[in-house]
């Protein structure tokens, strides 16, 4: 195993490129991330890379973010332990309808094998079949100018651009 490339992010992470697939699978252990992070400042940490998907229509009387929850859902669908690290529905209870029955959930995998493979056949919630799809990122855009590649907190237009008709009022 050798580190081939670092980069550091525009937020400040450091992103390490290695020289297998493999050593993604293993350097996910607790145990040799500990051993790893021993080299390196205390404050750091390491965080894994997540493949994230949006599940449909998920009743809202569903667990979510539990880890009982997510060995339920691995254990229904045929998935490898530990699969799904982060599930959440993606509007909170407090913001839901009283009457509201069903809810997307975000679910996060360490693999982007599985996460591709039940985007494909699906899942199994609480015993209903549920179409998945990919979370797709959103390009950065400014709210003032409305060009892309930058936020407001950092625009230099002088004049906000209205997102609807383009002029300036």
């Amino acid at each position: 195993m050798t580190f081939i490339g670092v980069k550091k992010l525009c937020n400040g992470n450091i992103l390490y490129q290695m020289n297998m697939k493999e050593v993604e699978n293993w350097l996910r252990l607790a145990d040799i991330q500990k051993a790893f992070m021993a080299h390196f400042d205390r404050t750091l940490n390491i965080r894994n890379k997540l493949h994230y998907i949006i599940t449909e229509f998920i009743p809202t009387t569903s667990d979510t973010g539990s880890s009982f929850a997510h060995a339920k859902m691995e254990e229904d669908n045929m998935m490898e332990r530990d699969a799904i690290t982060f599930s959440k529905y993606i509007k909170p209870a407090h913001l839901r309808s009283t009457n509201q029955r069903v809810a997307h959930i975000t679910l996060g995998f360490n693999d982007q094998e599985t996460a591709n493979t039940m985007i494909q056949i699906g899942m199994f919630i609480e015993g209903k079949h549920i179409s998945i799809w990919k979370t797709l990122m959103e390009p950065r855009r400014c709210l003032k100018c409305q060009k892309y590649r930058h936020y407001a907190n950092d625009c230099k237009a002088e004049i906000d651009t209205c997102a609807q008709c383009g002029n300036h009022h």
